[in-house]
């Protein structure tokens, strides 16, 4: 069975507020499930998402 974060814990693991995760979340931003009333954010991808919004530094061409 998949794991799955409440929008808490992914505000955690964002540094955001539990709203910025909710508003990403009504806005289709980042990946979720609502069951009833409650969100849920597939760890896998939120994962996946991370890694493909997540900015790499570019390399410095200092010589």
């Amino acid at each position: 069975m998949d794991e799955y974060f409440t929008p808490e814990e992914v505000a955690g693991i964002l540094k955001v507020s539990e709203k910025v995760v909710k508003d990403w979340l009504r806005a289709g931003t980042i990946p979720g499930t609502k069951i009833g009333k409650l969100w849920r954010v597939p760890k896998a991808e939120l994962e996946i998402w991370l890694e493909s919004n997540t900015q790499k530094p570019k390399p410095s061409n200092a010589d």
